[in-house]
């Protein structure tokens, strides 16, 4: 394999984790799927590999705006997800408060195409890189 070919592949897959915060807020508890990666070979990722890290942020960011924006406290969101057929997978689920004080269950996924595969791990249990 070429040295360009090894560039290009590391590059465009660099080690990716995608974990969730622990929030520390009891009664505005809202877990957020995040994404984090090391370089491969100190190569930094890729402009096509950066575009789809924050394409996946701003999804995520989308969600939490709906959130904060038509719910209020006392909230409980917590996340999971996964991978599959180069599909991510984040759910987001949970009970808040509506706009009339009523507790209300919240669903929403999230779903897109994510072809920054490899080495991956999709909320690990010890999310070191």
């Amino acid at each position: 394999m070429s040295a360009k070919c090894v560039y290009d592949y590391c590059a465009d897959h660099p080690n990716i984790v995608i974990s969730h915060s622990y929030p520390s807020n009891s009664d505005n508890y809202i877990e957020l799927a995040g994404i984090a990666y090391n370089f491969r070979m100190n190569i930094s990722p890729s402009a096509g590999a950066e575009a789809q890290m924050n394409e996946f942020t701003a999804l995520q960011d989308e969600v939490y705006e709906d959130i904060i924006t038509n719910y209020s406290a006392p909230r409980h969101i917590e996340v999971d997800g996964k991978l599959e057929d180069g599909i991510i997978h984040v759910y987001y689920s949970g009970t808040c408060t509506d706009n009339d004080g009523r507790t209300v269950d919240y669903y929403k996924e999230v779903q897109m195409p994510f072809d920054l595969c490899g080495e991956n791990r999709i909320f690990p249990t010890n999310p070191t890189l």
